[in-house]
């Protein structure tokens, strides 16, 4: 009910709410579809974290951040635009979380519920059948499956390095104590 009322003001009279079985998330049917009004980020990620709250809106407006990024980074190294993959989104997030929150990332992503690749997939999914995001016939969830370790990505690049062991000879005019 606070989710339908909540679309009330956003969608004219002639469009209902169905919310999917699988994931109880909200997607729009309109018997005059062109008179659709398209979600807007900001109003999309609060109709997600109502109806699905594992993700805070920070979290969302992270991935968003992340896709953003990873579409500057192909065009400027391989001068691609367009769609991005599960695999570049991920290749991104982890890039940009890094320049973002440096050491730390795992303490951000825990608070924000992201625990693996698999919860950008997720994340992704949620804004896929709210409308916002699109997809081609090859994508799906499996693109974000365990693509890489979080304390691989980012807690070992701040783990320091062993020194190499050394012992230090006492300078000629210190006295060596007992």
């Amino acid at each position: 009910m606070k989710l339908y009322a909540s679309l009330v003001c956003i969608f004219p009279k002639d469009e209902h709410l169905l919310l999917t079985p699988s994931a109880q998330l909200p997607t729009l049917r309109s018997t005059r579809r062109h008179h659709m009004q398209k979600l807007d980020f900001e109003e999309a990620v609060v109709i997600l974290t109502e109806a699905d709250p594992r993700y805070p809106q920070d979290a969302y407006f992270f991935l968003r951040e992340a896709l953003d990024y990873t579409v500057m980074l192909r065009k400027r190294q391989s001068g691609e635009i367009g769609h991005v993959t599960g695999q570049q989104l991920c290749e991104g997030s982890r890039q940009l979380a890094l320049k973002h929150y440096g050491p730390m990332v795992p303490t951000v992503f825990e608070y924000w519920g992201i625990r693996k690749t698999d919860d950008f997939g997720e994340m992704v999914w949620n804004l896929i059948e709210l409308g916002v995001f699109g997809k081609t016939d090859s994508d799906s969830r499996e693109d974000f499956k365990n693509l890489y370790s979080f304390h691989d990505a980012f807690v070992a690049p701040y783990v320091p390095q062993k020194p190499a062991t050394r012992v230090l000879k006492p300078k000629a005019h210190q006295q060596v104590q007992p």
